[in-house]
């Protein structure tokens, strides 16, 4: 499906930090897959790339309605222990942190530690992160955590 091949370029594109080119073909594949029925997982993609391409161009007031819907439908579909949902929990945190929510950092902060220890810890690295690099550190602990 040409869909899932442009989908995938705009991933590669991404990795190659061409952020501009990702996210038009993000938004392209995006608005192509609404109209077909049955693509919600493809969207769903889209709106994962679209999410991590404005945290890494810092464009915290844009990605965080991203990582909110994000967040919304892992909750919905995935164990609260689950990586996917820790992960959306921390880009959460991450985001509020970064439009200056303090309060929704810390609680979408306490969401994905698992215990108090980790908890104080996980707090202390958020409040120091202060860009994509710092937050894509924490997502690695969490992916080795799971």
């Amino acid at each position: 499906d040409s869909l899932y091949i442009l989908y995938e370029l705009a991933n590669v594109y991404f990795v190659l930090d061409k952020t501009v080119y990702a996210e038009r073909l993000y938004k392209h594949v995006m608005q192509g897959a609404q109209r077909i029925q049955g693509n919600e997982p493809l969207v769903f993609r889209c709106v994962i790339g679209l999410a991590g391409l404005y945290l890494r161009t810092e464009q915290y007031s844009i990605a965080e309605p991203f990582c909110r819907l994000i967040f919304e439908i892992y909750k919905r579909f995935h164990d609260v222990t689950s990586a996917e949902f820790r992960l959306a929990a921390l880009n959460m945190a991450f985001a509020s942190q970064m439009v200056g929510n303090l309060i929704e950092a810390d609680a979408y902060c306490r969401l994905f530690c698992a215990d108090e220890e980790e908890l104080g810890e996980a707090k202390s690295k958020l409040a120091c992160a202060n860009k994509f690099e710092d937050l894509s550190k924490l997502q690695k602990e969490i992916r080795k955590i799971n």
